[in-house]
C-alpha cells in the first residue's frame, strides 16, 4: 500500500482489493463489514467531527468538552520533532503513541525498553498512505506521552460500537499480557476476544478465528459508560469509543474515538455471527 499510486481511483480499487482478501470473499452481503467498506470509499471519513478526532491530541480536547475532564487519559509529554524526543526522560510506566496513526504503541518497562530510533520513525507514518482512510490524509507527526493508568491485572478493554449515536454492541479483549512494542493486531496479539449487545448479553461470537471460552460479568457501572459512549458517539454515523476499564474500582477513562476498526478488515467467526451483527446494527 505504501509504494501504490496515491489518488481517490487508486484509495478505493485497492481498499475494495483488501476487502477481498481479508474476508476471502466479495462484499456481497450487508453486514459490518460492508458499512465499514462503504465508509471508506464514500465520504463518512471526511465530516468534520470525524477529521478533528482522527488526531489523538485533539480528540482529547473533545472527550473533554462533552464529558468532562475527569474521563480523558492524562498527557505526560506531547514529543513533536526528533529533538523532543532524544530530550524526554522517559519513566517506567510510560505508555507512547503516535497520534497520527492507529495500533502503534509502546510501554516502558524499564531503561532497555526505550527505543529512540523506533520513536523517531514514528514521526514520519503516513498512515493515510498505508490504510487509504482520508481521515489520517495531512496529519502532523507528534509522540503523544501518557501514564499507565491501570496495573496490567485490572486493566480491561471495552470497546463500544456505536451507529448514529447508540450503541449497538460491545467488544472486550482478552490481553494475556500487556503487548509493547510494534503494530498491535488486537486479533491476534490478545488471547481472544467476545461480543457482547448493549445490555451484556453474551452473543457467543467474535473477531478472528477464535472464540474464547472465557467469559466476563457485567461491569456494575455498564449504565454509565454506556451513558459517556453514547453522548460522545452524538452526531457520528459510526464510531467505537473505546474504554479502559478498571476490575477493582470500576473507574474508566476514555482511549481513544476509532473510525474505522481494524480498518474494516477483522472477520467474523462465522457467517452467523455476520447476520447476528447485522441485524444488532439495523435494530
Amino acid at each position: 500500500m505504501l509504494h501504490l499510486p496515491l489518488g481517490r481511483p487508486f484509495d478505493q480499487a485497492l481498499v475494495y482489493a483488501r476487502f477481498c482478501f481479508a474476508h476471502r470473499r466479495l462484499p456481497n452481503e450487508d453486514g459490518l463489514a460492508e458499512y465499514l467498506l462503504h465508509h471508506k470509499l464514500g465520504d463518512a471519513l471526511g465530516d468534520p467531527l470525524v477529521l478533528l478526532t482522527t488526531d489523538k491530541i485533539k480528540a482529547k480536547s473533545f472527550i473533554e468538552e462533552r464529558v468532562g475532564d475527569k474521563f480523558v487519559v492524562p498527557t505526560k509529554a506531547i514529543l513533536s520533532n526528533e529533538q523532543d524526543i532524544e530530550r524526554y526522560t522517559c519513566e517506567p510506566g510510560d505508555v507512547l503513541k503516535p497520534t497520527h496513526a492507529s495500533g502503534y504503541f509502546t510501554i516502558i518497562r524499564e531503561a532497555s525498553d526505550v527505543d529512540i530510533d523506533t520513536l523517531k520513525q514514528w514521526l514520519k507514518i503516513d498512515y493515510y498512505r498505508n490504510s487509504r482512510e482520508k481521515n489520517y490524509k495531512g496529519l502532523i507527526g507528534q509522540v503523544i506521552v501518557e501514564p499507565e493508568i491501570f496495573p496490567a491485572a485490572e486493566l480491561v478493554q471495552l470497546q463500544f460500537y456505536c451507529f448514529d449515536g447508540v450503541v449497538k454492541f460491545v467488544m472486550r479483549d482478552f490481553w494475556p499480557e500487556y503487548v509493547s512494542g510494534g503494530l498491535l493486531d488486537p486479533l491476534w496479539s490478545c488471547e481472544a476476544n467476545r461480543l457482547y449487545d448493549r445490555d451484556w448479553t453474551d452473543l457467543n461470537i467474535c473477531f478472528g478465528p477464535d472464540l474464547t471460552v472465557r467469559t466476563i460479568e457485567a461491569p456494575g457501572n455498564l449504565t454509565s459508560i454506556v451513558a459517556i459512549a453514547e453522548t460522545l458517539a452524538t452526531g457520528f454515523e459510526f464510531i467505537r469509543i473505546d474504554i479502559y476499564w478498571s476490575a477493582k474500582t470500576e473507574q474508566f477513562f476514555v482511549g481513544e474515538l476509532t473510525h474505522c476498526p481494524g480498518g474494516g478488515y477483522w472477520p467474523l467467526n462465522t457467517r452467523e455471527a455476520r447476520m447476528i451483527i447485522r441485524d444488532l446494527m439495523n435494530s
